[in-house]
């Protein structure tokens, strides 16, 4: 096993968005280089089908978690995003520069630390670059992560690869 693809094993074991949900393919090119290839699972791709914006998003900051689970109403932690392309947006939802999106805050799911109420410090990490399928609360005009399962994607040029073909399928 060369260093690269150890390291790209290590990498995909380190990061939330590597589950069992996806599948990943390693080939070696003629070069040696090597070509990876993801693979999104059903569920992930109807979240992904399903949302009114689909972004490719640097962390700019993140409010203070409200310090509880989510339980009989949904507790939300707000993350602000540079936007580095748009993948899908409904025009019910603009798209500037930046964007403030509400992350559901939900006990044991991928996207927070197991060990408190917030969002996982590693992965929401001021400059982490994120996938992020979203929606707008008609309600009260906030947008928010579809869900705190499948909503969130690591930003590598493979992932954000794989997010454009589940949404020209």
């Amino acid at each position: 096993m060369t260093a690269s693809r150890t390291t790209l094993l290590l990498g995909c074991l380190s990061v939330a968005a590597c589950s069992p949900r996806v599948t990943h393919t390693t080939a070696d090119t003629p070069k040696g280089s090597m070509s990876v290839a993801v693979s999104i699972d059903a569920p992930s791709q109807t979240v992904l089908r399903s949302a009114q914006l689909v972004l490719l998003g640097e962390v700019l900051a993140l409010d203070a978690s409200p310090g509880i689970w989510s339980s009989r109403t949904i507790a939300y932690q707000r993350v602000e995003y540079r936007v580095l392309r748009v993948l899908r947006a409904s025009p019910k939802i603009s798209t500037a520069e930046r964007i403030a999106i509400l992350h559901p805050l939900i006990a044991r799911s991928p996207t927070v630390d197991p060990s408190e109420p917030r969002l996982h410090p590693d992965r929401f990490r001021v400059g982490a670059r994120l996938v992020i399928a979203a929606r707008l609360d008609e309600e009260d005009g906030a947008v928010q992560a579809m869900d705190a399962d499948r909503a969130v994607l690591t930003g590598s040029e493979d992932w954000v690869s794989a997010v454009e073909r589940t949404l020209r399928e």
